[in-house]
This record gives structure tokens, sequence and C-alpha cells, in this order.
């Protein structure tokens, strides 16, 4: 059965209830609920789509009218792009440079990180991953079996709070900006001692993450799309976010990477220049839509049967097991 966006995203509402979100979910709230919107469904965007691959030269929009065709949503899989769950920096002229810009900097950005580190009050400004702001009188977030998170850079606005004390990782980062995802996030990520973040994938095939590990001490580890990594500390590691992914830290350190998403070397200027102008279009068509009242309904009713699925999965096959259970001791 055909799956849509909508979908998904309202499985995910209904599993994050403090309103947290992956990229490119656009959400509103009324009262305590959580409404999703199919948009990217919608025949105005598809239309919006077209008119954009229109601009360009239609042998340069043949992925893109074909990834138009075949899109549930602004993040579906992009056709034609090679994936593999871990990267080697030689697998392309892009891929090495950019290793060697990050690598050739590490001195600098641990530099940073280890002045950073000696302040105990600047810790606060690390925030528990993923887009959600520590609550007034939380804890240091550093100091919880976790992954935080210090963000350097969100959807092409530097945030200068944090980059102040990070001058030289603000110069790498604007030398590597051409070559960033749009819309997408630089940032440095911590994990706790004995912390571990469960299997879970990211929205698109489009980009390609790289780590630079910075802080990596002993029994810290990645697994992508079944294949085991690690980190090295001055090293890049490249992977597709779209496979599954886990991280581990088993040591009695934190571990600290500095993440960059990179758009994905094979995607060419005009289908990048389309597809910034689709997602810009998107969300500012999704934040200037205003839910109907069955959208409110449909909500509700599907709140109510995703509960009532949830509750049943649980409750039925635990009531035949005692059903049986009886049926053998009669026998």
């Amino acid at each position: 059965m055909h799956r849509c966006f909508a979908d998904q995203m309202f499985d995910d509402a209904l599993e994050h209830r403090d309103g947290t979100f992956g990229q490119g979910c656009f959400r509103c709230c009324a009262g305590e609920k959580i409404i999703i919107f199919d948009m990217t469904m919608r025949k105005e965007l598809y239309e919006r789509a077209e008119l954009i691959a229109s601009k360009f030269p239609p042998q340069t929009m043949v992925r893109f009218r074909r990834f138009i065709k075949g899109m549930d949503h602004i993040y579906s899989t992009y056709p034609g792009l090679t994936r593999s769950a871990f990267y080697d920096a030689s697998d392309s002229s892009a891929l090495t440079e950019w290793a060697r810009l990050l690598e050739s900097s590490y001195p600098l950005v641990r530099g940073e990180l280890e002045a950073f580190l000696q302040h105990e009050e600047r810790r606060v400004h690390f925030n528990k991953y993923r887009y959600r702001e520590r609550s007034a009188g939380e804890a240091d977030a550093l100091e919880k079996n976790e992954w935080s998170q210090l963000l350097f850079l969100d959807r092409d606005t530097f945030n200068e709070e944090i980059c102040d004390y990070f001058p030289e990782t603000k110069k790498l980062i604007q030398c590597l900006k051409p070559a960033l995802a749009p819309f997408g996030q630089v940032e440095l990520l911590a994990l706790a001692p004995g912390g571990a973040v469960l299997p879970h994938t990211d929205v698109t095939n489009r980009q390609i993450t790289a780590h630079l590990g910075l802080i990596v001490p002993e029994k810290c580890g990645i697994k992508v799309g079944g294949k085991t990594g690690s980190w090295q500390e001055g090293k890049v590691l490249f992977f597709d976010h779209m496979f599954p992914h886990e991280v581990w830290n088993y040591s009695e350190r934190h571990r600290f990477v500095l993440v960059i998403n990179f758009t994905h070397p094979e995607l060419t200027l005009e289908e990048c220049k389309a597809l910034v102008e689709l997602e810009r279009a998107a969300e500012i068509f999704f934040m200037s839509y205003q839910p109907t009242r069955w959208e409110h309904v449909q909500f509700t009713l599907r709140s109510f049967y995703l509960m009532v699925a949830r509750v049943a999965r649980w409750t039925i096959p635990r009531m035949f097991a005692r059903l049986n259970n009886r049926y053998l001791k009669w026998r």
C-alpha cells in the first residue's frame, strides 16, 4: 500500500510528543496537538517544480524531472546518485579536497574546542540533540549520558554567539560554504561516556556527511548500513546518513566530532540551484498555509487510530498467549 509523507509524519508526531522533528518537517501547533501537513503532495508544489525546471536547459534537468515525477516529498530519494555506507576521500576529487581542508584545520579547531571546554560556564551552550533549547534550570547537557551539540551554522546563518568562541572554525566553514548542503548544518557533536545513539536515518540522499574527529577516546565507534567504522583524531570520515546508522562511546571520556553536511558531488550546479529554489518555495508555501477544520479532524482520528493500534499490538498477542496456556493446562 502506498505510504505518503503525511503517514510518516503523523507517526513521528506521536513518537515525539515534545514537538521535536527532523529536517524538512513543517508544523504548527493547535492547542497541545501538533498538526503535520503533507503539503509536498499538493498540486501547487508540483506545478512550482515544473516551473523551476523550465528555467534551465532541458538536458540538465533530466534527473530533476524524474525526481519530480516520483517524489512523495521534497526530501524523496534523488535518482542517479551513487550511494555507499562509507565513502573514501579518494572516491572523488571533491571528497579529496574537502578532506584536505578539514584535516589541515584540525589543530586549530581542536585548540579552540579545548579552550572552550576549559571554561565550565561555557558548557551551558551545549544543547540536547536535536532542535530543542535547554529549559531554564536544566542541568549541563555534557554532564548527562546523552548526545549534545554546539551549532555553528544552520540554514545558511551563523550562530554568532558560538562562533565568537571559534573564530578559526568559522573561517573554515566559510571556505567550505559553497559546497555545503542547502539548509544544512555545521555542528560539533559530543557523546558522553557510556553513551550510545540508537539506529536512525536522515531524510535525503542528496548529502554526504563528514565527521572530523576532534577528541576520540578508545572504545568509540559508528555503524552505517551494517558496516562498522571508527573515528581518528584529525581524520575525516565520510558516510551516507540515509543508511541506518548508530554510534557509541564506551570509554570514560567525552567524544567530540565536527559534523558537516556536504552537497552530493554528483549533483550538477543546475540541479543544486533547482533543488534550493524548490525547497525555498516549499517552505514559504508550508508556512503560509492555514489548516482546514477537516485536517484537524483527520489528525485527531489518525491519532486515535494509531493509539488503539499500538495498544492492540501489545495486548492481543499476550491475550492469546494466556488463552493458549490455559488451553494447555486444561488438556
